[in-house]
């Protein structure tokens, strides 16, 4: 996950509950872009840009599957 344009983690929501999940909680201003992407392609899954004069609060939570190959 991309944080962009100082765009920070304020706080995690709560602890996650194994080594395979991130919950948090981003705080975005106005002008400041938010995005996910993967690498090294850099395909876009999501990217918001904050309006003039708004604040987003992002709620983010992402859990994942290991298997083999």
């Amino acid at each position: 996950m991309a944080i962009v344009q100082g765009t920070r983690i304020a706080s995690l929501a709560r602890p996650p509950k194994s080594d395979n999940t991130y919950q948090g909680t981003v705080t975005a201003t106005a002008g400041q872009d938010f995005k996910i992407e993967t690498s090294p392609r850099g395909e876009d899954m999501l990217e918001l840009t904050v309006p003039a004069g708004k604040i987003y609060t992002i709620m983010v939570r992402v859990d994942y599957v290991v298997s083999d190959a």
